[in-house]
């Protein structure tokens, strides 16, 4: 019933006015014609009737003015308030963005911000989003820029450990509380967004805000996440499930997980083609994960288990540092490179013996990895192609500023074609 008279209504609001003019006009007119057919005779001669009869005969045309003229008077309110809100948030878009303005006038205005971000009907919400990640973006801007041009692993940490800094600065902490309030719904009812959403350095896990709000944005099957930059982010691992984050940019980012984590779905969590460089996982067991020809260039795995149906083919994991707590029984691996100087770096756990055990020549092989070795030969630029003998899958690398022995390369990786690209 209650649908029935909003439908009522707003066919009412469509209605044009000279049409419910006339339609009163009518009602009156029918009042006029012959009042005996509507009222009693013995009415019609008491005194007095008259006057009453022309206030009924003009009071649906005199209604119908009324109404036209509150509905003005509503207008013209909604008008003036809109006008307010406009010139409001002009004011805030002006003390945000200007290069005059002061630290605390900017985070004031963040906050001040929050109610036109919020409040959907006041008609700012996705003009606010924007100038939200704008802002952060350009906070973060230098740093970004620095982290393009660098390949030394302790400059690369020095610029993530900025990012992370900036995005706990009181500027950083105002951004993120506004952008992730109402759990982060806001930021949801715009999905077009992830695509090309920079958050690099947010700090997820600050207080007050949802100890799930991880999950809650980045766990929409119908979102299209790939080509997010979130560089130094900090994430749990077992927040993702479902998604697609391939050709996304994670470098000098930092996962912790339990072991034990148990996906009741068969769908695989996608991370294709995304930059992994100089990040950390800590006690991870990767299964139905999907991380082929990603570069992990830099990485550390510390206590980690790769189980059967977690993908790392054709992986960058030069330099990269590993502790498996289970060794990997399969080819997880296969097409991926790493340097023969980076086997003194990866160790497994000896079952039963509670010791650590190293990686041989043979064992990297039983991985399905290239080994490439260090040389005088000196590269500015090397791209080249690898595939398995009898075996159409191909791996491709573009790798800079890089020392190779060529003989050494072509005679330990017998069972490989490799062609430069």
């Amino acid at each position: 019933m209650k649908n029935y008279w909003l439908k009522m209504e707003n066919l009412c609001e469509k209605t044009y006015r000279w049409f419910k003019v006339i339609l009163s006009a009518c009602l009156s007119l029918a009042l006029i014609y012959n009042p005996s057919h509507l009222l009693n005779s013995e009415i019609m001669k008491q005194e007095g009737f008259m006057t009453l009869f022309t206030l009924l005969v003009s009071s649906p045309v005199a209604f119908m003015i009324w109404s036209f003229r509150n509905r003005n008077a509503t207008d013209q309110i909604n008008n003036a308030r809109k006008d307010t809100n406009l010139k409001e948030y002009h004011k805030i878009v002006e003390w945000i963005t200007s290069k005059d303005s002061s630290e605390e006038l900017k985070i004031s205005a963040i906050y001040y911000l929050k109610r036109f971000y919020e409040d959907k009907s006041l008609g700012f919400q996705q003009a606010a989003l924007h100038l939200l990640l704008s802002t952060w973006e350009s906070m973060q801007r230098n740093e970004l820029e620095k982290l393009k041009k660098v390949d030394d692993v302790d400059k690369a940490k020095a610029i993530i450990y900025a990012l992370r800094d900036n995005g706990n600065s009181p500027l950083g902490i105002a951004i993120t509380n506004v952008l992730l309030s109402n759990d982060g719904e806001c930021l949801l009812a715009y999905p077009e967004v992830f695509s090309s959403m920079c958050l690099a350095g947010m700090n997820f896990y600050l207080p007050g805000l949802s100890n799930n709000i991880v999950k809650k944005i980045f766990n929409k099957k119908e979102i299209k996440y790939s080509g997010m930059q979130l560089q130094g982010c900090k994430f749990k691992w077992g927040m993702f499930d479902d998604v697609d984050c391939s050709n996304s940019n994670f470098l000098g980012t930092e996962w912790v997980g339990a072991w034990n984590v148990n996906r009741k779905s068969d769908d695989v969590i996608k991370f294709i083609k995304c930059d992994f460089r100089y990040s950390e996982f800590k006690g991870i067991s990767f299964e139905k994960c999907d991380f082929s020809h990603s570069n992990f260039m830099g990485a550390k795995f510390d206590s980690v288990i790769f189980n059967k149906s977690a993908i790392f083919n054709g992986g960058n994991f030069l330099y990269s540092k590993i502790f498996f707590y289970k060794p990997p029984e399969s080819e997880n691996f296969l097409g991926s490179i790493i340097f023969k100087s980076d086997f003194s770096k990866w160790s497994y756990r000896v079952i039963d013996k509670n010791q650590k055990g190293n990686y041989t020549l043979q064992k990297i092989k039983d991985l399905g990895m290239f080994v490439l070795y260090e040389g005088d030969k000196k590269y500015k630029s090397c791209r080249f192609k690898i595939n398995k003998n009898n075996d159409s899958n191909s791996f491709k690398y573009s790798l800079k500023n890089i020392r190779i022995s060529d003989n050494d390369t072509m005679s330990n990786n017998s069972n490989w074609n490799v062609s430069k690209t």
